[in-house]
C-alpha cells in the first residue's frame, strides 16, 4: 500500500437485533395482508343464506339445535281438518316439499297462544308466494275448541295461508306419541324452524312475528338460490 492509500474500512455485519427486527416487520406485514384479505372476501362474498338466517336467528334469540329431523319425529301422524279428505298428515310429506317450514305448537287452553294468533296469521299472509309453510299443531281434545278460538281471535275458523292440523293425543296424551314432546317441547307456544330437513332453530313462547328483524330472516330463509 503506498503512503497515498487509506485502508477500507471493513465489511458490516448485520447484528441479530436488526436481522431479528427485519424478520418480526415481515411476518407482521404478511399476517395484516393475511386478515385484510379474508376480510375483504368476507365483505365482497355476502354469506350463504343459511348462514346468515342463523346470525338472524341467534340475535332473535331463538335456540339454534342445527340439528336433522329424526325419522320418528317427520312421521308422527297428525290429525288434519274434519273436512279434509285424506288420511293423517306426516311432517315428512311437507319437508320434502323444499319449502321453508314454520311448525308452531299451540292450544285454545294457552294464553298466550291466543294473544300471538293475529300476528302469525299476518306473517302467513306477508310469506304467500314464497316458499314457505306455517303448519299449525293444536293440542287441543277436539275441532270444535280450537275452530271457536280462531273465530273468536281471527276471525274464522282455520284461515288460508296456514295448514292446520291436530295432535290427536292432545293435551293429556301419551308424551311418547307427542310431536311436540318428541322435538323437546313441554310448554306451548313453541315454534320451529325446518330447512332442508334440519331444525335449525325453535323458538320459546310468544314472538313478534312480524317485526321487521323477524321478516328479514324470513325473507332470507326464502329466497331463490
Amino acid at each position: 500500500m503506498s503512503g497515498n492509500e487509506l485502508p477500507l474500512p471493513a465489511p458490516s455485519t448485520p447484528s441479530r437485533d436488526a436481522s431479528w427486527s427485519w424478520r418480526q416487520k415481515l411476518l407482521m406485514t404478511s399476517a395484516i395482508l393475511l386478515v385484510g384479505g379474508v376480510l375483504l372476501v368476507r365483505f365482497l362474498a355476502p354469506l350463504h343464506p343459511e348462514a346468515q338466517a342463523v346470525d338472524l336467528l341467534a340475535d332473535l334469540g331463538a335456540e339454534l339445535p342445527g340439528r336433522p329431523l329424526s325419522q320418528t319425529e317427520a312421521s308422527l301422524a297428525l290429525e288434519p281438518p274434519p273436512e279434509q279428505k285424506g288420511g293423517p298428515q306426516r311432517l315428512a310429506e311437507h319437508v320434502d316439499s323444499g319449502d321453508l317450514i314454520l311448525l308452531h305448537f299451540w292450544a285454545s287452553w294457552c294464553p298466550p297462544c291466543i294473544t300471538e294468533l293475529p300476528d302469525l296469521m299476518s306473517l302467513a299472509n306477508a310469506m304467500k308466494g314464497r316458499k314457505f309453510r306455517l303448519i299449525a299443531v293444536s293440542y287441543d281434545d277436539d275441532w270444535a275448541a280450537q275452530d271457536d278460538a280462531l273465530r273468536r281471535t281471527v276471525g274464522s275458523a282455520r284461515p288460508a295461508n296456514v295448514i292446520w292440523l291436530r295432535d290427536t293425543e292432545g293435551q293429556d296424551g301419551d308424551p311418547t306419541k307427542m310431536l311436540r314432546t318428541r322435538l323437546g317441547t313441554d310448554q306451548l307456544p313453541e315454534t320451529y324452524v325446518i330447512a332442508g330437513g334440519k331444525v335449525l332453530a325453535r323458538f320459546i313462547s310468544s314472538q313478534p312475528w312480524t317485526s321487521p328483524r323477524m321478516l328479514r330472516m324470513f325473507e332470507v330463509l326464502t329466497s331463490p338460490r
